[in-house]
């Protein structure tokens, strides 16, 4: 990483890392003098100062993120999959948010080896810590005189110009044991935050090509099967009672201001894509397991056999609202598929077959029909080339049959020619 912006515009699709944005003020008091010296010469000679000073306060996010600011959580919100190779991270619309304040109070000044720490945490609960419940309070609740016995809060914390101690937020009380557990150091902050430069591809879209920046901040514990509650947690000023740090005796709680908390599922590896494979093993191998039942019918075997050849039965819905079942396979089967399907095909429906001894469809080769349409598509490139060749031949097609009608009031014959697809287009096609 680097702690400096790189020089020169990113190549598209290019990712630039930088260790840091420190903002061009920190947050803060700041007094603004102006002098302006004044001179008149002759009759009328005079020599005069005017000086006026006023006084500013920089206010960074300090109790709160709104949530425009924030762009992405991993894993997503309420979502359920294998995250227990993925540290918890969340994504910032703005590139200086984690270094507005600093985890030890007063300046933002970098280390001597180029690191700067991040004033905010990501701490990650398991179901069975158990996770603090977020409850509404005050500024006010986290000042000393207000603390619950045992409870600490952020050491030094003073009000600035703007805030009020009946100014809201959102607070949870971790228990110091867990707290000391799964919390981040003074040394670990500098490495769980950082910002990058994107440089989106160019779309057709999109007449620009301008890089976006952001932040990143990580956290530093994996999350467990289960469920996961992760809270985004202000440390300012919190420097001395991190870990390693020197926590008063007889402590049980420490209170922080979470400023924003999601929740996600974590599944047993016996779950994933390997894991399920892995249950199917079967000696000898066979594609899926096999379909068993006493005394089997002609359908029986019928659908025994469709299973070894890569078919599976799904609920299909028709366009006319009828509920049926039909059989489906993906490109990957134990044998060899016969060159059966020629192209051009002029929609998915062609591409439908019956089995009139069964009385089932095979949507098979429609559903990769479809599938290869909406790739198609969604490539912008593809899809205004495809527009603006097909509207190119409405336009002559009508022309041509202006033409026709003026040759024919005309007695006149003008030679024609249809409009070919462009090379991009016909490739495609063709596939």
């Amino acid at each position: 990483m680097a702690h400096t912006p790189p020089t020169g515009a990113l190549l598209t699709g290019e990712i630039a890392f930088v260790q840091y944005f420190l903002p061009p003020l920190q947050s803060g008091k700041y007094t603004i003098s102006v002098a302006h010296r004044a001179t008149g010469q002759g009759d009328r000679a005079f020599d005069e100062t005017y000086n006026s000073r006023r006084t500013v306060y920089v206010r960074g996010n300090r109790f709160g993120i709104q949530p425009e600011e924030i762009k992405y959580f991993f894993p997503p919100n309420n979502s359920r999959g294998i995250f227990t190779n993925v540290l918890p991270h969340l994504v910032f619309a703005k590139k200086g948010l984690p270094w507005e304040w600093t985890v030890g109070g007063g300046a933002q000044n970098p280390k001597p080896d180029g690191n700067v720490a991040t004033w905010l945490g990501l701490l990650v609960f398991h179901e069975t810590d158990p996770p603090p419940v977020p409850q509404p309070m005050t500024l006010a609740d986290l000042m000393p005189n207000k603390l619950p016995s045992g409870t600490i809060a952020y050491p030094n914390l003073t009000l600035l110009p703007g805030e009020s101690t009946d100014d809201k937020i959102t607070a949870i009380d971790v228990p110091i044991k867990l707290f000391n557990a799964i919390a981040p150091n003074v040394n670990d902050l500098t490495y769980l935050a950082h910002s990058r430069i994107v440089s989106p591809a160019k779309k057709a879209t999109s007449p620009e090509n301008k890089a976006t920046d952001y932040s990143v901040i990580v956290a530093n514990r994996l999350p467990q099967t289960g469920a996961n509650t992760v809270h985004l947690v202000s440390l300012e000023g919190m420097a001395s009672y991190l870990p390693e740090g020197k926590i008063p005796s007889g402590t049980q709680f420490i209170r922080l201001v979470s400023l924003r908390s999601w929740q996600f599922s974590v599944i047993p590896e016996k779950y994933s894509f390997e894991g399920l494979l892995e249950n199917l093993n079967l000696s000898p191998s066979t594609l899926q397991r096999p379909y068993k039942t006493e005394n089997p019918s002609a359908a029986d075997k019928t659908v025994e056999n469709a299973l070894k050849m890569g078919y599976v039965a799904l609920n299909e819905q028709t366009r006319q609202g009828d509920r049926t079942v039909s059989w489906y396979r993906g490109p990957f089967v134990p044998y060899a598929i016969p060159e059966t399907v020629k192209t051009p095909i002029s929609c998915a429906d062609a591409l439908v077959r019956y089995n009139p001894d069964t009385g089932m469809f095979d949507e098979s080769y429609a559903a990769a029909w479809q599938l290869g349409q909406l790739l198609a598509l969604q490539n912008q490139g593809f899809a205004v080339t495809l527009y603006n060749w097909k509207r190119s031949n409405q336009i002559q097609t009508v022309a041509l049959a202006e033409q026709e009608i003026l040759d024919r009031a005309l007695s006149q014959t003008l030679p024609s020619n249809a409009g070919t697809a462009p090379e991009k287009v016909g490739a495609a096609m063709a596939m």
